[in-house]
């Protein structure tokens, strides 16, 4: 058997890498003879927004689906945001529409989205499609009131 590895370096989906990673820890266990990630994403943490932020772009790696869970916890007067997931197109680059929520319209509540191969198409809700390599998660904010929430995912094998 060869030299332990010591050190990872993540790439992300633009093709750009990161510094080195290395080993100090179990911090994030990586299963590098099959090439997955770990399955459970944070992909926008909770905390109180007006606006859009930043896309999340993920990559999957063996994966067919997708599970991504809109968790409102806060909002005041009547916020209006739409999550959408998207995939990419590696020859254009240009990304595509996936599935998109209906829009969260203020008070709490709790919405997965479902991207799968095998699943029952539902409107603002599922997609029968299997997981592009690369995929993103955006949510749109329509207005500036402030809606509070985190968003997590959890690739499906």
């Amino acid at each position: 058997m060869g030299q332990p590895i010591s050190q990872i370096r993540l790439v992300n989906s633009a093709g750009a890498q990161g510094a080195p990673i290395t080993q100090t820890g179990t911090a994030m266990d990586v299963n590098i003879a099959s090439g997955t990630l770990p399955n459970d994403l944070t992909v926008f943490a909770s905390a109180a927004r007006v606006a859009t932020p930043t896309p999340y772009d993920g990559e999957n790696i063996g994966g067919t689906g997708l599970n991504v869970v809109m968790d409102v916890t806060a909002s005041a007067a009547t916020p209006s945001v739409v999550v959408t997931i998207q995939g990419k197109d590696l020859v254009s680059g240009k990304f595509y529409t996936i599935l998109a929520s209906a829009a969260f319209t203020g008070g709490v509540e709790t919405r997965v989205l479902r991207v799968g191969p095998s699943l029952v198409a539902a409107a603002n809700l599922a997609a029968t499609a299997h997981l592009p390599r690369y995929w993103r998660v955006i949510v749109t904010h329509s207005d500036a009131d402030s809606i509070t929430y985190s968003v997590g995912a959890s690739l499906m094998n």
